[in-house]
């Protein structure tokens, strides 16, 4: 039998950055980065690395030793028993692992909020909706846009200053590798490592309360990294996290924004790194769908003139079915049969699929799936 692996960790192995919130570390020969220009008022750096590693550790089963420099935030270990139960549960490739670390001395609660902003939806109605409490915008490089898109950034950069700056809010920049450090060690991609790579960049902030806009509303709820139910469980003595914005469709989010001028002309959606929205994607196409069924529009994304760009709706995922039924109800409420049809096609076809694997399951055990799989 195969000895399970291990990840040593020590305060040694720590490289930190000028102020103290960033650091870098090799793990299995992979490099890990962070670096911020957030303040650098005591940053739970063991906290930060344990968030970003439990993941791939759970992946690759490899037992997770920190060292007592080291020490974790004690209700942070508290946390991780349930948080493994939830991702082993919901991902058949993850698996509980050990965590050997010394519980850190306690911390009291600090002061400030933030929550994550990308000018999306989800993060505008979340600002809206607390901006009396928040007191700090988080944007990070290398989740929606790569490291190396330069002008990407900066344009990224340049519309969210304008809001931080419209709703008098500070701005903290982090840059890291987590999403892809993720991916590279341990093939996880970033849907179920999205909330521990969230949390390990919230960890190094400084702040006390951090909010993490949902991606869907209750009714849509499904395994993801970002959840109702695993989010405040990374929450520390020092640092807590609150999963905002499942009670409100995205549609409803959206028609809000109306009144909000600033940011319907800074709302970015896209995922692609090719222009500030490309305009062609999935996310692109749903915002877009979805501006036209309320009559709104940004110059951030070109209007929806032609309904033939519908036929190009492919749906293979519950995340995908989820926004776009979002798009379905909307449309049946504004009355536009059109759009409606267009849409309720593609999520039909992935119904009927799901229907045919669960049948083929249930009575020969998967194995049409696999005889056609095999034919490829």
């Amino acid at each position: 039998m195969t000895e399970p692996r291990e990840w040593s960790l020590g305060a040694g192995a720590l490289t930190h950055a000028p102020g103290g919130a960033g650091f870098r570390c090799q793990i299995a020969g992979e490099e890990l980065f962070y670096r911020t220009d957030g303040p650098p008022s005591a940053p739970r750096h063991a906290d930060a690395l344990l968030a970003a590693l439990l993941l791939p550790a759970m992946r690759l089963g490899a037992l997770l030793r920190f060292e007592p420099t080291l020490a974790i935030s004690p209700r942070l270990l508290d946390g991780m028993a349930r948080l493994q139960e939830i991702f082993a549960a919901w991902y058949p490739d993850l698996h509980r692992t050990t965590i050997a670390a010394s519980p850190a001395a306690a911390q009291a609660s600090a002061p400030g909020a933030g929550s994550f902003f990308s000018a999306g939806v989800d993060s505008c109605d979340t600002l809206l909706r607390h901006q009396s409490e928040i007191t700090h915008l988080i944007l990070i490089r290398g989740v929606d846009l790569t490291l190396g898109n330069e002008s990407g950034w900066q344009e990224s950069l340049d519309a969210v200053q304008a809001v931080a700056a419209a709703y008098g809010k500070t701005l903290i920049t982090v840059e890291t590798n987590a999403r892809f450090f993720a991916r590279r060690l341990a093939g996880l991609s970033w849907l179920p490592y999205q909330g521990s790579g969230l949390v390990s960049v919230g960890l190094l902030t400084g702040l006390g309360r951090i909010f993490i806009p949902s991606s869907n509303h209750y009714s849509a709820l499904h395994p993801l990294g970002t959840h109702p139910l695993t989010d405040p469980l990374w929450s520390t003595e020092y640092t807590s996290f609150v999963h905002d914005g499942a009670a409100v469709r995205r549609y409803q989010k959206l028609r809000g924004l109306a009144a909000h001028p600033l940011l319907l002309d800074h709302l970015r959606v896209c995922w692609q790194d090719a222009g500030y929205n490309c305009g062609r994607c999935d996310k692109c196409l749903h915002l877009r769908v979805a501006l036209r069924l309320l009559g709104m529009n940004t110059p951030r994304m070109p209007p929806l003139s032609d309904l033939s760009e519908l036929r190009t709706i492919a749906v293979h995922t519950v995340g995908e079915y989820a926004e776009w039924e979002d798009n379905l109800i909307l449309a049946r409420e504004v009355g536009d049969s059109k759009i409606e049809r267009a849409v309720r096609r593609p999520l039909d076809r992935f119904l009927l699929r799901r229907a045919a694997r669960d049948l083929d399951q249930a009575l020969i055990g998967g194995r049409l799936r696999r005889f056609f799989r095999g034919r490829r």
